[in-house]
């Protein structure tokens, strides 16, 4: 099976769609994370305990860590994955509109007054 630029539109497409409407499924049903385990990692003592075993540095990994690890928790799961989703449909757009610009042809539209597409 060859790949061809419109299959890749229609891959595009469809991880757009499904994407989004798992984003806004996880969102609408999630509920939001407990907040109290939060309230320890960002204590001072807990901030200088981290910053004696392994430095400056050590505090800023600890807070990217958190950072991200709460895109994956909650409501914002929801908007993690239907970024991801426009991410990965952006890119298969793009590699379509490659595929189709290298085979030397513009992508295939269908004419607006409903009447035959054009000759090739």
């Amino acid at each position: 099976m060859r790949i061809t630029p419109q299959r890749l539109y229609a891959a595009a497409f469809a991880v757009l769609i499904a994407g989004v409407a798992a984003g806004v499924v996880i969102h609408a049903v999630a509920e939001a994370p407990d907040e109290g385990a939060d309230e320890v990692l960002l204590s001072k003592q807990y901030t200088r305990e981290l910053q004696r075993f392994g430095g400056k540095l050590n505090v800023v990994f600890a807070d990217f860590d958190r950072a991200v690890s709460g895109l994956w928790r909650g409501k914002r799961l929801g908007a993690t994955v239907a970024v991801l989703s426009i991410v990965v449909s952006a890119g298969l757009f793009l590699a379509a509109w490659r595929l189709a610009a290298r085979e030397g042809r513009p992508p295939e539209r269908e004419p607006r007054d409903g009447g035959p597409p054009p000759d090739r």
